[in-house]
């Protein structure tokens, strides 16, 4: 028996169905004369009733999203998190597609030792002579990652890790192939010409 049967009280309100979970409730004549409160079961049914926007899922992991009417009208919404909106732009404006793209007129030479294979060889050197220079065993700073055979004339040895040797910068520029440099003989002494050659 309810509390007001045993008091001997009429009951002034009416039970109803929440329009959100379904749920029965008593609703108080008070409650009844306001919308927003005779209609559901408790604060939560009452906020979700007001919610106007749609479930999405985001582009990038599949992962539910809450979208409200004003950012779609904006077009955002697309990505749960910045994480996955980063993830997106990968690639995106590369070559063509990129706003300071001129046509191609990148050396070849410059995009090979910007490339993924070239970083992943550089640091498969590094890591093989343990970040030392192998000629005067300095360990760390700005070590150079150098081709024994050299970058230009061997195109099939240029990302063989046993083709690789870990110099500092001054044991570096002692080499004979340091930036496109071969020694000539003449007159009897070596003499080192720069060489301005194009892959």
């Amino acid at each position: 028996m309810s509390k007001s049967a045993l008091c001997g009280r009429k009951r002034l309100g009416e039970n109803r169905n929440c329009l959100i979970c379904g749920k029965e409730f008593y609703a108080l004549p008070a409650q009844m004369k306001k919308d927003s409160w005779g209609r559901y079961c408790s604060r939560k049914c009452q906020i979700l009733s007001q919610k106007k926007g749609k479930i999405v899922k985001c582009l990038v992991c599949g992962k539910n999203i809450y979208l409200i009417p004003s950012d779609e009208k904006l077009g955002r919404g697309k990505y749960c998190s910045r994480l996955c909106y980063v993830k997106s732009q990968i690639g995106r404006y590369v070559g063509s597609r990129g706003s300071n793209w001129k046509g191609g007129i990148s050396p070849i030479n410059k995009i090979i030792r910007r490339s993924l294979n070239y970083k992943l060889w550089r640091k498969s050197v590094f890591e093989r002579d343990i970040w030392t220079c192998q000629k005067c065993g300095k360990v760390g700073g700005e070590l150079h990652p150098h081709h024994i055979k050299s970058f230009s004339e061997y195109p099939k040895l240029r990302f063989i890790t046993s083709n690789g040797l870990t110099l500092c910068r001054e044991c570096h520029k002692k080499t004979e192939n340091y930036g496109n440099k071969k020694s000539v003989i003449m007159g009897g002494e070596n003499y080192e010409i720069q060489l301005e050659t194009t892959i």
